[in-house]
């Protein structure tokens, strides 16, 4: 059996400090949208554009996560499918808690898919 690999310290900081600069960037937007002011025109298309962009950002993790030709392991991850990351993306994006299902339930027929 094989010993995990350990990320040399560079390596660490790097990762440590990608994260922080993400949580921080999420945790700014958050914070922009949970104010108790009433929004402006130009702030509603501003988060309808950043609500538009976050379904880019899904799609883009189905797709780099998306399994091989062969249908048997995650493109990204080599694990089999469906991955980790994936399977996470699916808890979150179907959780009846959760905005994305409670806005399509309340306010939208998504498209169908041809």
């Amino acid at each position: 059996m094989t010993q995990p690999q350990t990320l040399p310290p560079v390596a660490a900081e790097a990762r440590a400090l990608l994260c922080s600069l993400l949580y921080e960037h999420v945790e700014t937007v958050e914070y922009i949208v949970d104010k108790d002011e009433p929004w402006t025109e130009e702030q509603c298309g501003v988060i309808r554009s950043a609500i538009e962009d976050l379904g880019l950002v899904i799609r883009q993790m189905v797709t780099e996560h998306g399994n091989t030709q062969r249908g048997d392991n995650c493109s990204t991850c080599a694990v089999p499918w469906p991955c980790a990351t994936l399977a996470s993306l699916y808890r979150m994006l179907t959780d009846r808690q959760l905005g994305f299902v409670r806005l399509l339930e309340e306010n939208a027929t998504p498209p169908k898919r041809t």
